[in-house]
């Protein structure tokens, strides 16, 4: 995860005009509202409050004097960040403080407990408003208002059941992961630091993700659905202009190289609204450093843009590390450009901070400014109201000190670079002459890792087989293999199918619009049991002209599909399905199956069930009951990891 943040990524800016009407919100006014209880006129106060390091928050309280209904909420008076953001709590018996971390939740935020299948939509956030509360407060909520739907429903006997055998073992039996997902970026979740940690407050920032591992943090790329529903952008946008994509598609250039002061046009499709925006790429030299390219992508449709600088020579030999004794003001204007491998040292703050996901050009006065700003919203809990006395001190003067520095009012600091892969740069403002408030050095990024020497240094010579023969042959084969390593003889039995070409397929069936996916529950002889699986089988030369037909035909055979786009999630060579098996699995991803009524027969030694719609985020729950077996495991993984790069998680 990153401090740093590029300001040059925020689609649909206010612009200086919308800034300043916001800045001169009053802050308190009242208006007159309805009363959704007895439909008379009531009044609601609004407060504007800016709580530290968090942001602009819009704080209501409404009464009706007529039957003395009262509510409150707060919403959030901030722009919508850049990124959707995943919060995931693990939640266990021996770790009680949990319960009371802070949590901010905002009006867009999905509130889910995948072990008992409960999922908060973002629907009633917005009919309660933002809040603030606790992950006990989340807890006592949901069994207040199952109870109160209970004694209302025809169904209050199944409800009641699910609070006593799901909702209440949660508060003291049961282990589970508590995730909240929020596309506008705003929800928080308290970090928390371990009482034997009492380092300074920079090894606190830069140590706080592997300290605190009961909470994981990740940030992603909205889906198209998901900005439409920000109001972003218009769903019209799409239906507007779908023909004009396949005209911008024939129209791109396959260039292989970009010559110098060349600009090269290359259409991709816009992270914000999914239809096609153009690339600018230009090519030039940075002096007395190397060649970088310029890449600006503007949509046309959605008036998103972006920039950013990449290294245009790729990965150096050796890595660089670059330390800048900063002596006065001038320093702070020094260009700086921070590849998405570098780190950050400040050893004045004991701060490190790991580096972008993309490369960065800014001054060091900017950078500084960015690490500031994205502390304050990352660790709003972290430096908040809820700090113990003693630790107040010690954070007011680091964040003090960064300030002065990120302010330029102090100048006499260190900042440290480092990347392993060589691309990062800070501006030598005596160039060509050597600057000697700046040291360079290099070192050797890594050893490439040589298997035959590894072998040889390990097992003095490299394993070979001496014989093989085939000791049972019916459904499968079990060779006898015999083999020298380590200057000895060793025999293995090793399991394949060689009337398959040891090659099998895996298929993970995925609906988009539903997220879901189509699983079979199956009769597994080795556990005698059912478990949970995904379509496949075996390669037979006579039916299949290649894998992919394989796939093709077990997903029409056992889940009475075909689907519309495929995606290989494993390379050619397959993954070997243990250790002691020749066979390789090879593993697809189906994307828009449709069911169909003329399928294939299966085979009459297959005893399974279609189960249809079921939520990818259970598959994790399924894999840690046991409910499916390894092979299947691994493409859950993949899939789940293809299905993000694809962006439809």
């Amino acid at each position: 995860m990153s401090l740093l943040h590029h300001q040059d990524d925020q689609p649909l800016q206010p612009s200086i005009t919308e800034q300043e009407e916001e800045d001169n919100i009053p802050e308190r006014w009242q208006l007159s509202s309805l009363c959704m209880q007895c439909g008379q006129q009531g009044v609601t106060q609004c407060l504007v409050r800016d709580i530290p390091f968090f942001h602009r928050v819009i704080c209501m309280s409404f009464d009706c004097p007529h039957c003395g209904n009262h509510n409150n909420q707060v919403t959030c008076a901030r722009d919508i960040e850049p990124y959707g953001i995943r919060w995931t709590l693990h939640m266990t018996k021996e770790q009680e403080d949990n319960w009371s971390r802070q949590v901010w939740i905002s009006d867009y935020a999905t509130i889910r407990i995948p072990q008992i299948e409960l999922e908060i939509p973002p629907s009633k956030q917005q009919r309660e408003g933002g809040r603030i509360t606790t992950v006990e407060g989340i807890w006592l909520q949901v069994v207040e208002d199952l109870r109160v739907v209970s004694g209302k429903e025809e169904t209050a006997q199944s409800i009641e059941s699910y609070i006593e055998q799901q909702l209440l073992p949660l508060r003291h039996e049961v282990d589970f992961v508590l995730e909240l997902e929020d596309p506008s970026g705003s929800s928080r979740i308290e970090w928390r630091v371990p009482e034997d940690k009492k380092e300074e407050p920079g090894m606190i920032i830069s140590n706080i993700h592997i300290w605190d591992k009961s909470l994981q943090m990740t940030q992603y790329i909205r889906s198209k659905e998901e900005n439409e529903y920000l109001g972003w952008i218009s769903s019209t946008y799409h239906n507007n202009n779908n023909n004009n994509n396949e005209e911008e598609e024939k129209r791109n250039e396959d260039s292989s190289t970009i010559a110098q002061d060349e600009i090269v046009k290359l259409s991709s499709n816009c992270p914000c609204c999914g239809l096609l925006g153009e690339n600018r790429i230009h090519c030039t030299d940075i002096p007395y450093f190397k060649q970088v390219l310029i890449i600006a992508f503007t949509c046309t449709h959605c008036g998103y843009k972006t920039n950013h600088i990449q290294s245009g020579l790729g990965i150096e030999e050796r890595g660089r590390k670059i330390t800048l004794h900063a002596q006065n003001e001038d320093d702070l204007s020094r260009s700086v450009l921070l590849s998405d491998t570098c780190h950050i040292m400040v050893p004045e703050l004991s701060l490190q901070v790991e580096g972008s996901s993309f490369c960065k050009w800014s001054t060091v006065e900017g950078i500084f400014k960015d690490i500031a700003e994205n502390m304050e919203n990352q660790y709003s809990f972290l430096l908040g109201d809820s700090m113990k006395p003693e630790q107040r001190e010690k954070w007011q003067s680091f964040l003090q000190h960064l300030n002065r520095i990120a302010n330029g009012e102090e100048w006499e600091f260190t900042l440290i670079l480092d990347d392993p892969a060589g691309n990062s740069y800070i501006q030598n403002i005596c160039a060509p002459e050597q600057d000697p408030q700046l040291e360079i050095e290099t070192f050797r990024m890594r050893i490439q890792f040589n298997w035959r020497r590894w072998m040889k240094s390990t097992f003095h010579t490299e394993p070979y087989v001496v014989d093989e023969k085939v000791v049972f042959q019916e459904y499968f084969c079990i060779y006898r293999r015999k083999v020298n390593f380590q200057e000895q003889q060793h025999s293995f039995d090793i399991v394949g199918h060689p009337n398959s070409n040891f090659s099998a397929a895996l298929v993970f069936p995925f609906d988009a619009k539903k997220k879901t996916v189509t699983l079979l529950k199956e009769y597994h002889p080795g556990s005698n049991s059912l478990l949970y699986s995904f379509p496949g089988g075996l390669f037979d030369s006579k039916k299949h002209a290649s894998i992919v037909d394989t796939a093709k035909a077990e997903l029409n055979e056992e889940a009475h599909m075909v689907a519309n786009q495929w995606y290989p999630l494993t390379s050619e060579q397959g993954i070997l399905q243990d250790k002691y098996s020749r066979n390789r699995l090879h593993m697809f991803l189906a994307i828009d199956c449709e069911t169909i009524v003329d399928y294939q027969p299966r085979d009459a030694e297959e005893y399974m069930d279609i189960v249809s719609d079921v939520d990818v985020h259970t598959l994790p729950l399924l894999i840690y009951e046991g409910k499916m077996a390894l092979p299947s495991s691994c493409l859950v993984w993949l899939g789940l990891e293809q299905l993000k790069k694809l962006r439809f998680l």
